[in-house]
């Protein structure tokens, strides 16, 4: 049995982009035996601070992160690690490179600066990066004997539906949205779930783990795309770059997954991984 945990997030396209135009939707494929392992590691780094049972996050500013402690009552314990967060991320993300798991990432940009217009286009970009990774890993389950299970975080917005309608497409009839047969057939015959599965990220360290893969390959992109250094988000994405998909000698299209049909947004990407 393999799960795959994924999570968005969004960007800046370079240093004047205001509406976060790139966005990033990807996590972790990992067998059973591994995610214990995983669980293990996280729950140890976060016990170094807190009750291990709450939750973390690449950006720990986030208020969602910071109103659950104050819930629980543990703000001291929330600053703490809020003081040590280059630490305890670091840690868990090594330790973690001696399990087996794979990372896939789709990514996106948008072609307009209109807020508005960007907020309405986001389930398409969903649905299109979504079917993009389940593309890959269905191509990796082909003629394998294990079931893989789909887990992600519930949507913000609270609409799964496109989600849903995406992961049924491909499950019930190996096609996108678009209408194209996907190269692995139908998800069915690939031994993939039957539904679709939601969790939320603040239950599921799982979860929280593709957050930080996800949260720091944009702090990456990000700064590369802006013309800038993030000396630790760098530090971070050479550490896992090992585990992210590889194809034909190339991560580009295989485990960090631009769309074909925006060719200078796909060549920044490329130059970027080159480097």
């Amino acid at each position: 049995m393999k799960t795959f945990y994924a999570d968005d997030t969004y960007c800046k396209s370079d240093k004047s982009d205001k509406t976060n135009r790139i966005h990033l939707f990807g996590g972790i494929l990992i067998s059973k035996i591994d995610e214990t392992r995983l669980l293990e590691i996280i729950s140890n780094a976060k016990s170094k601070y807190t009750h291990p049972n709450l939750p973390m996050k690449w950006n720990f500013k986030d208020t969602v992160i910071k109103d659950k402690f104050m819930e629980f009552k543990r703000l001291d314990e929330y600053k703490a690690m809020l003081a040590e967060s280059n630490c305890w991320r670091k840690e868990i993300i090594k330790n973690s490179l001696e399990l087996d798991y794979t990372i896939v990432c789709g990514i996106i940009e948008s072609f307009s600066d209109d807020m508005k217009l960007a907020k309405k286009s986001k389930p398409e970009f969903l649905k299109y990066s979504f079917e993009n990774l389940l593309m890959r890993i269905g191509i990796d389950a082909m003629n394998k004997d294990y079931e893989t299970y789909v887990i992600l975080d519930w949507p913000p917005d609270g609409n799964p539906q496109p989600l849903v309608q995406a992961y049924y497409r491909l499950f019930h009839q190996g096609k996108s949205s678009a209408g194209t047969t996907i190269k692995c057939g139908k998800l069915s015959d690939c031994n993939f779930f039957h539904s679709l599965l939601f969790a939320k990220c603040n239950h599921s360290p799982l979860l929280q783990f593709s957050d930080l893969i996800i949260g720091s390959i944009k702090d990456y992109l990000d700064a590369k795309l802006s013309k800038r250094q993030n000396l630790f988000a760098t530090e971070i994405f050479e550490l896992y770059k090992c585990k992210i998909r590889y194809g034909n000698g190339t991560m580009l299209g295989y485990g960090i997954i631009p769309p074909s049909g925006n060719p200078s947004f796909r060549g920044k990407i490329k130059k970027i991984l080159e480097e």
